[in-house]
């Protein structure tokens, strides 16, 4: 799954805006956690929450440590609560002889 950020601030200076960016992970109840907890015959019971896309019905974020602060001066116009899917590509150079 995709890494979501949260939006938690968004800070205006002279000739630079900043979004500070939160880490959260989407979660939902499972429903098929609570039919096997019905059916006490089942050995194994299933994860209690399954993964949840932004907005889905039923679901829920936990902060799950990171925060980024970017500059969006010229960049999407986001807001407190906003949620984000970002690509980060770290670039390293290497030595070629």
């Amino acid at each position: 799954m995709e890494t979501i950020w949260r939006v938690e601030q968004v800070t205006e200076k002279p000739g630079l805006v900043e979004a500070r960016l939160q880490r959260v992970e989407w979660f939902k109840k499972n429903p098929d956690f609570d039919v096997a907890m019905a059916d006490e015959s089942q050995d194994e019971l299933p994860e209690e929450f399954i993964d949840a896309r932004p907005g889905e019905p039923g679901a829920d974020t936990i902060d799950v440590g990171g925060t980024l602060v970017l500059d969006v001066t010229d960049g999407p116009d986001l807001h407190p609560l906003d949620d984000v899917a970002l690509t980060l590509r770290v670039l390293t150079l290497v030595e070629v002889e």
